[in-house]
């Protein structure tokens, strides 16, 4: 922290100590070390570290960071509640962990999950007693009961004796009912939890041509510039604008990709001339008229990345500025060619036209046509 106050160089920085420095600089009202430490944390937590993680940012009221941890911790659900940590924990973080819908595990599971915190936390107690039953009570409500199989509700909530026979019967009634028999009102949530879509983070490259003057005839007069954008795809925070993302890379649909003034059109290799992607979009498919809508875990800021409908039209937005918020989800960050974006920006007035490539099927990036030509895959690092 004194270092970097001098520096503003954050040195030899880890997961298991970036959270106290983001506690200094969060007391300390060191923006920009704080920005940092955030974003080192969503790019290098790790399932081992999340609970710890989860623990302080819950403490610190770093709900982006806590949520973040947290949805390393759903997805494993069952070895989180296995392990010695789970126990260890206080009354508010149980209660945020329980209550999430992406929890990977049983609501059965659950029950037990608590039930077995409870134990733990009132001296051990077995048989029931009243601590058992104070302490469960202040839990009971995280756990989805009509979910629960009959044995299970009958063996053990029963027992518990930590709903009274009124609640018991009303929990009964209420699994058991058929239509047209309405329900009772319980306070015990009967909605399924969902657990995330998940799928590995990997990097993907764009090849970006921007055209500078006239375009005629299906030639490109002038000069053309090349560059390379490299993306880190969150598909393990954000999956499912990952997937749509993917999906239309490999099916050559439309997208416009936007870094501050500058608007790149999606140019296809198999396109017969630049009219038809310039004005018309020929030989690419229609695309959702909506993105998809997660839970936002990363943060936003210059290189990171959305995809959002602009006037009609699906496109990646590349974070400019921290002044220029990104709309969407933000699901990759640039790791690799904001130099040339960069380039672009202070040369957009001269530019007839700019485009960029898409994935093809073999895994690699093919670039789109540039000088009358098209050009060989590149492959993904």
């Amino acid at each position: 922290m004194v270092k970097y106050m001098y520096t503003e160089q954050m040195g030899e920085i880890t997961v298991d100590s970036v959270m106290d420095c983001l506690f200094c600089a969060k007391k300390y009202s060191v923006l920009r070390l704080l920005w940092q430490c955030r974003r080192f944390i969503e790019e290098n937590l790790t399932a081992e570290m999340a609970l710890s993680v989860f623990v302080k940012a819950e403490a610190m009221k770093e709900q982006k960071t806590a949520d973040l941890a947290a949805v390393l911790l759903s997805r494993s659900a069952a070895d989180l509640f296995a392990g010695p940590g789970f126990l260890e924990l206080n009354l508010s973080c149980v209660r945020t962990l329980l209550q999430r819908d992406d929890l990977a595990v049983t609501e059965s599971g659950v029950y037990q999950a608590a039930r077995k915190w409870v134990v733990h936390n009132s001296d051990g107690q077995q048989n029931h007693g009243e601590a058992f039953k104070q302490i469960f009570g202040g839990i009971i409500d995280c756990v989805r009961l009509p979910l629960i199989k009959p044995t299970v509700l009958a063996e053990g909530v029963a027992k518990d004796g930590v709903l009274t026979d009124a609640e018991m019967a009303l929990v009964y009634e209420f699994k058991f009912a058929k239509s047209p028999t309405p329900k009772p009102v319980i306070r015990f949530s009967n909605r399924r939890r969902q657990p995330r879509a998940f799928s590995e983070r990997r990097p993907v490259l764009l090849d970006v041509f921007a055209v500078c003057g006239a375009a005629q005839q299906g030639t490109f007069m002038d000069s053309t510039t090349h560059g390379t954008i490299a993306l880190d795809l969150r598909g393990d925070v954000a999956p499912l604008t990952a997937a749509l993302f993917s999906d239309m890379i490999r099916n050559k649909a439309r997208m416009n990709l936007m870094y501050g003034s500058v608007e790149f059109k999606r140019f296809c290799a198999d396109d017969d001339e630049p009219e038809d992607w310039m004005e018309g979009y020929t030989n690419i498919h229609d695309v959702p008229g909506r993105c998809p809508v997660e839970e936002p875990l990363l943060t936003d800021g210059p290189g990171m990345v959305s995809l959002v409908v602009l006037d009609g039209r699906v496109t990646l937005q590349i974070g400019h500025s921290k002044k220029d918020l990104l709309k969407g989800t933000v699901f990759a960050k640039v790791t690799a060619g904001m130099d040339f974006l960069k380039t672009m920006e202070v040369a957009c007035e001269k530019l007839e036209a700019v485009t960029f490539g898409y994935e093809c099927d073999c895994g690699y990036t093919k670039v789109a046509k540039g000088a009358g030509k098209d050009t060989d895959c590149i492959e993904i690092d």
